[in-house]
């Protein structure tokens, strides 16, 4: 089963979205914290992680930075988001793998799990 990591800090969109993907057969985990992240990644073992850029206790971007440096963690797809468009060119230059503006529909977070897991639609 597929894992996916939701990495945000609006905890009012954490329940649903992961309830939505559990719907669609991927195994969920959520925080709201980056400060557990890399701890949670190494647990939990996402294939994907949706991580927001503004944190309250941290940059998503130095936490993707983290994971795609790292030997363990490096292949793993993360799909930075960020209500602030102008961040959407910077996410190659964190390492990752797309990026998603928020706010987004279910439908177009979906294709870009897809996209990067390389399953269909």
């Amino acid at each position: 089963m597929t894992r996916v990591l939701i990495i945000d800090d609006e905890e009012d969109v954490l329940a649903p979205l992961a309830a939505l993907l559990q719907k669609k057969g991927y195994q969920v985990a959520t925080i709201s914290r980056g400060s557990i992240a890399l701890k949670t990644v190494d647990v939990f073992k996402p294939d994907i992680i949706l991580l927001d850029v503004k944190l309250n206790d941290f940059d998503g971007r130095d936490i993707c930075w983290q994971l795609k440096a790292g030997n363990k963690t490096k292949h793993i797809k993360i799909l930075l988001c960020s209500a602030y468009m102008s961040k959407k060119d910077e996410y190659k230059e964190y390492g990752a793998d797309d990026f998603l503006g928020k706010p987004f529909s279910f439908k177009d977070l979906l294709k870009k799990i897809h996209l990067h897991l390389n399953q269909t639609a």
